[in-house]
Parts: structure tokens; C-alpha cells; sequence
């Protein structure tokens, strides 16, 4: 089976599953489809050479599942180190 044709099953049968999981994981539609898409991308890529995962689904899961959390990562970095905003000046008028 090719690995465009697995990714295509995959995603049928088990697309809207494993979205909702990531959804109720970590509370947000969004970035759980966002995920998803990405985790898709990553098997185009990654599956024509290495082979399609003897589970395609969980291989997807643990895809988006670590886009997810290096979002997370990255927006917590970015909200350690943003600049606070500084109380604005009262004008003179």
C-alpha cells in the first residue's frame, strides 16, 4: 500500500477521533485540527521513505500530540520574555 493511500484511510477512519482526543487533551478545536493537518503534513513526507507505521493512527497522534506541545512550549517561552507594557502617561491637556 502506498503511503498517500494509507494517509488517506487513516484519515478517514480515524480523523475526527483522534482530533477530538487532542481536543479534550488539551482544550482547544483549534489547535487540536491545526495539529492534525500538521501531523498530516509530517507523514507526507516522512512515510514515502521510512515506511508506512505499522499504526498509522497513533503514529498521527503522537505527531500532532508534539506539535501541540512545542506550541505550548514556544508560547510560554514568548510570555516569559515579552516586554511588560509600561502604564501609559497621563498628558499634560
Amino acid at each position: 500500500m502506498t503511503s498517500g493511500l494509507a494517509l488517506e484511510r487513516v484519515f478517514r477512519a480515524a480523523s475526527g477521533r483522534i482530533i477530538a482526543v487532542l481536543a479534550a487533551r488539551y482544550r482547544s478545536l483549534a489547535l487540536a485540527e491545526d495539529a492534525f493537518s500538521e501531523a498530516c503534513l509530517r507523514a507526507l513526507r516522512a512515510w514515502p521513505e521510512a515506511g508506512v507505521p505499522d499504526d498509522p493512527s497513533a503514529w498521527l497522534y503522537r505527531a500532532a500530540s508534539r506539535v501541540i506541545l512545542d506550541a505550548l512550549r514556544q508560547q510560554s517561552v514568548r510570555e516569559r520574555h515579552s516586554i511588560p507594557e509600561s502604564p501609559s502617561e497621563p498628558s499634560a491637556e
